[in-house]
């Protein structure tokens, strides 16, 4: 994997040329979060902890509209969803 970027929070790794890993090292839960850049679209896996602004760091990875999704709804999964306005959960775990 290619270090694309560290900010003051995030960890940024380029998979491939339509694939992104964003991790929060610098929490002991370590989360990670994965964005998948579609041709007419993105897909936010997971939002992670909520600590700092997720949305501002996959901006800078496309400026394509973007979905977030959660696995499931756990906070350090959930953290960042107040940041799109589009998402997607679970309709078991919608509440």
């Amino acid at each position: 994997m290619e270090n694309v970027n560290i900010s003051e929070w995030f960890d940024t790794e380029k998979i491939d040329n339509e694939t992104y890993v964003i991790s929060e090292y610098r929490h002991w839960e370590e989360t990670h979060c994965y964005l998948l850049n579609g041709t007419k679209r993105s897909l936010l896996i997971d939002t992670g902890l909520g600590i700092s602004n997720i949305y501002d760091e996959v901006k800078r990875l496309t400026e394509k509209s973007v979905t977030a999704v959660v696995t499931h709804v756990h906070w350090d999964h959930i953290g960042g969803l107040k940041c799109f306005p589009e998402f997607g959960v679970h309709s078991a775990e919608m509440e």
